[in-house]
């Protein structure tokens, strides 16, 4: 990720997390978009961090009128098309391209039974338990920093003990992100997140992800229920239940 990917798309390189803004129930649905601005979409990449201002300002907007379910863990979009909320047909599939890579993440997830540290071991999003220093390094770039993946990597490996076979365990998560940013850090989920109102700071998340692992990923949006999140690691673009967030860590600037 370089230092304009998250220019637009809040750090989009950053996953799932942002959480869908949606409404609670049809008739304000409709309200909501009665009159509504048509919202269009040329994109087809599906990663945020490849958006013009537009269309990042119009997915958001498009996040706004969506409605999103969840059952049994897994995701649904309430609506069938994009004309129900005025809103290109491109651009409703690649809101629904991202909820359904939520529920891939989900069933492959389900299917193993891992250690409860900081990893990702599914193959299809991810073989590999870097997910913390594929964090850092996203962030460190769209600040301004100059570490570099495999310097971070290097010195989680150096200083945590089982880090090349577990990752960061969850108690030594601020010792890893206080080494290169300032921070405050921030227990469990929030009410309420934007990464565009978040001015220069960013926000680390630490996930409990369905099979009972932790991973870290940058929170993009968050309404109180759902969250939306960008995976540096995997490269995707995922929503979760707002509750599955552990901890954050917002980050204020690089150290060095």
């Amino acid at each position: 990720m370089n230092k304009n990917k998250l220019k637009y798309a809040g750090f989009l390189a950053s996953i799932i997390i942002v959480l869908a803004f949606f409404s609670s129930n049809s008739c304000q649905q409709d309200s909501l978009n009665n009159g509504s601005k048509f919202l269009s979409f040329s994109a087809t990449k599906q990663s945020l961090d490849k958006l013009s201002k537009e269309e990042l300002n119009n997915f958001i907007l498009a996040l706004e009128r969506i409605q999103i379910v969840s059952e049994n863990g897994f995701y649904e979009i309430v609506q069938k098309n994009g004309q129900e909320i005025n809103i290109s047909e491109n651009l409703f599939s690649y809101i629904k391209q991202i909820v359904e890579n939520s529920n891939r993440l989900v069933n492959a997830k389900s299917k193993k039974s891992t250690t409860p540290h900081l990893r990702s071991d599914t193959v299809e999003f991810g073989d590999n338990i870097n997910c913390v220093a594929h964090t850092i390094h996203a962030i460190s770039n769209d600040l301004g920093g100059y570490y570099t993946y495999s310097g971070i990597n290097a010195f989680l490996n150096d200083s945590i003990e089982g880090y090349a076979e577990y990752g960061v365990p969850l108690e030594l998560m601020g010792f890893a992100v206080g080494h290169f940013f300032n921070y405050e850090y921030q227990a469990g989920p929030p009410m309420y997140y934007n990464y565009l109102n978040a001015g220069n700071t960013r926000t680390m998340a630490v996930l409990d992800y369905w099979d009972g692992t932790g991973h870290a990923a940058v929170l993009l949006i968050s309404d109180g229920e759902l969250a939306y999140i960008w995976d540096e690691q995997t490269g995707k673009d995922v929503v979760i239940e707002n509750w599955r967030i552990r901890r954050r860590y917002k980050i204020l600037n690089v150290k060095y």
